[in-house]
């Protein structure tokens, strides 16, 4: 079985020779104050009996491309866009750190409490994991922020789209088969413990919030599945950030991380582009070809698990 396929993050991609220089708008392969890793598969069962490889491996390495330390806040959604769990990594200077989202979400690397039999989770370990709530889009009250920290069992749920029993919610689409879905964004920011972009002080013009507005991050992804003998990899998406150029810094027009900052470009993000294309090759995969592709989820809305809809950030 062939299948062929394209990852595409609201951006156009294009074979040939890419120029390293920053612009705001464009495609460029620069640092940024933003990363973006627009997929992640995690196989969230492969440690058990008889312990095959797992069928989806997700791993990423963040840079700091500065000569001095950075944080890079690193904070997990679902296929549906809503923030699950965050943690930070701090990065010396010109330092890399590489991480595995199979890990993080088959194997507990966070060390987040378990839930008990009774229901409510155990805290022998804790970790600097914050539960997001839908808070952009109004009545999302079922989602509530007093879970100020999400248990392993309930993040593994969310993630593959299984009714957690501690909440009674699902957070994601679920295909039934273990495997944890969604998307990743890692912010430069100013300090460690920081929660989702929703906090009160998160983005202030100027990169004078938790935020930093300094091009500092770059990196890379890859998905692997060795039972089906397929892998590929890509760079992590840069989101430039700049406290001058009009285009981020204008109240009203279109930033990256507009949905939070209530389109008061108070991020100061560059947009990601409203067109791509890419190539069709016909007669050579038996299966024919699909795209996979990130989208701004914008409105994120309360979801019944027995409802079947599209995935709001991941198609």
């Amino acid at each position: 079985m062939k299948t062929g396929w394209a990852l595409f993050a609201g951006t156009a991609v294009i074979c040939g020779t890419f120029l390293a220089y920053a612009d705001i708008g464009t495609m460029d392969p620069v640092r940024g104050a933003t990363l973006l890793l627009p997929y992640f598969e995690a196989d969230t069962v492969f440690h058990q009996a008889p312990y095959d490889p797992p069928e989806g491996r997700t791993v990423f390495c963040v840079t700091n491309a500065s000569p001095n330390p950075a944080i890079a806040h690193c904070m997990l959604f679902t296929d549906f866009g809503i923030g699950t769990v965050c943690f930070d990594v701090v990065l010396p200077r010109f330092g890399e750190q590489r991480i595995d989202l199979t890990e993080i979400l088959g194997e507990n690397s966070l060390g987040l409490g378990v839930d008990t039999p009774t229901g409510n989770a155990s805290w022998s370990v804790t970790a600097d994991a914050l539960f997001q709530d839908g808070f952009e889009t109004g009545d999302l009250s079922n989602w509530s922020k007093s879970e100020a920290r999400i248990s392993f069992d309930t993040l593994r749920a969310y993630h593959t789209g299984e009714l957690a029993s501690r909440t009674q919610r699902c957070a994601g689409l679920s295909y039934w088969d273990g495997i944890a879905r969604g998307y990743v964004l890692i912010d430069a920011v100013r300090f460690e413990g920081a929660g989702f972009p929703d906090e009160p002080g998160y983005f202030v013009n100027g990169g004078n919030g938790i935020a930093l507005n300094t091009n500092v991050l770059m990196g890379e992804y890859f998905i692997e599945n060795e039972p089906n003998n397929f892998a590929f990899g890509n760079p992590l998406i840069a989101i430039e950030a700049d406290s001058s150029d009009p285009r981020v810094t204008t109240p009203g027009l279109y930033t990256f991380y507009a949905r939070y900052v209530s389109a008061s470009a108070a991020d100061n993000r560059e947009p990601l582009a409203c067109k791509w294309q890419a190539r069709n090759l016909s007669g050579i995969f038996s299966r024919g070809s699909f795209v996979l592709y990130w989208r701004d989820p914008k409105v994120v809305s309360r979801l019944s698990c027995d409802t079947a809809c599209s995935p709001a950030g991941i198609r």
